[in-house]
């Protein structure tokens, strides 16, 4: 499969292209805006869970563990074959460019890094309909630890492009996330975790040359 081009440009997106490319709404520039939205609904969800189910804490505990695991699936397929893939559908072409295609091109634009809230809960929403048809009132700390992680693959997104923290999390995602900017677009798709890639095989490795050096240098 050809890869894509990498990026245009470091800089943000030209306004009359925003508006072009970008349908109206798609993204928030404020990341405070993710937390008002969704802290609020994980504890709704949390309370009725423990004083209107009456559910045991390791019953919430081990569900909303398995809701992190998925999600690690989830945010590696979504990317890999979503975000990533090629429709013929002119609609659909836009839908990709707003939601990820531009950011590729423009990495450091912070215009396109948070979606809205008016289009993530809908999502979540049609989620939480479709999972608790399978675990019945057990998606309620499901969906509390989907909305959760979901707040830390936000932050960590804005946060990879526009801070630097000393952290080794923090630094060892961060170049594991700019290799599949600026290295190789179909490869490293992972953000929360780099598992699947490793699994999958889809893991930018260390080049050559660098490789060579270690051994000359033992």
């Amino acid at each position: 499969m050809k890869k894509e081009k990498l990026f245009l440009s470091n800089k943000n997106i030209p306004e009359n292209e925003y508006s072009q490319r970008i349908f109206k709404g798609m993204y928030v520039e404020n990341p405070a805006i993710q937390y008002l939205v969704f802290i609020p609904l994980i504890i709704l969800l949390t309370v009725y869970a423990f004083i209107g189910i009456k559910m045991t804490w390791w019953e919430y505990g081990l569900v909303f563990l398995g809701s992190l695991g998925f999600w690690t699936v989830f945010e590696y397929v979504t990317h890999r074959y979503f975000f990533h893939a090629n429709p013929k559908s002119t609609w659909m072409q836009k839908l990709l460019d707003s939601m990820h295609r531009a950011h590729h091109e423009y990495p450091n634009d912070s215009r396109v890094m948070l979606i809205n809230p008016l289009i993530s809960v809908p999502v979540a929403g049609a989620l939480a309909l479709t999972v608790s048809l399978i675990i019945g009132v057990y998606v309620l700390p499901f969906m509390a630890g989907i909305m959760s992680i979901y707040l830390l693959y936000d932050w960590f997104h804005f946060a990879s492009h526009n801070k630097n923290y000393n952290n080794w999390w923090f630094q060892m995602m961060k170049r594991h996330h700019m290799k599949h900017h600026y290295q190789d677009n179909l490869k490293n798709y992972g953000f929360i975790s780099t598992v699947w890639d490793k699994v999958l095989d889809t893991e930018i490795e260390e080049s050559t040359k660098k490789q060579q050096v270690s051994v000359e240098s033992e």
